[in-house]
């Protein structure tokens, strides 16, 4: 229930369904909701499985990783943005 990825995601999820045919539209929505399941479902189950092996430092290493994943993308739009002008 996150707002900022509600909102994130219903900007995304409008600018690629923007670009498909009418007809489209239902298998479209469809896809987005099966694969956001099996992502959940998937991720629920694997930290579920390996909850005895995730440790502090485990958890610090999957945060870095993802922050600096997050960091080079808002670089990469960046650069983007810039190169407009």
């Amino acid at each position: 229930m996150n707002p900022q990825a509600i909102l994130d995601g219903t900007m995304l999820l409008g600018a690629f369904r923007i670009t498909l045919p009418a007809t489209e539209a239902m298998t479209f929505l469809t896809g987005v909701l099966m694969a956001s399941g099996l992502w959940f479902l998937s991720l629920t189950g694997c930290v579920a499985a390996f909850r005895h092996a995730i440790t502090p430092r485990i958890l610090r290493t999957i945060n870095v990783l993802c922050g600096t994943v997050l960091m080079l993308y808002g670089l990469h739009l960046g650069y983007t943005f810039i190169q407009l002008f």
